[in-house]
């Protein structure tokens, strides 16, 4: 799990965005988002996708305030190779 890491604000936008990273060598197979029990958020998921091939990226945004929420990612456990 990785909390939101921070928000960018332009005039009447708050951008909240979480990338949580997989072990280095392992891949990223899914990943999502939970606002934290917010029922009333006005958020609109901007990405929630795959970026590269060990993260997984969540960006919300906002015309009111920014938004928290806990992003996760799922990862392949890739074991090291041994000679």
């Amino acid at each position: 799990m990785f909390e939101s890491s921070g928000c960018s604000t332009l005039p009447g936008i708050f951008q909240t965005i979480a990338d949580p990273v997989c072990d280095a060598g392992d891949l990223a197979i899914s990943g999502g988002f939970n606002q934290n029990g917010n029922i009333f958020s006005d958020a609109v998921t901007l990405q929630d996708s795959r970026q590269l091939l060990d993260r997984w990226i969540v960006s919300l945004t906002s015309p009111t305030a920014c938004q928290p929420f806990t992003a996760s990612v799922l990862c392949y456990d890739n074991p090291p190779l041994q000679p």
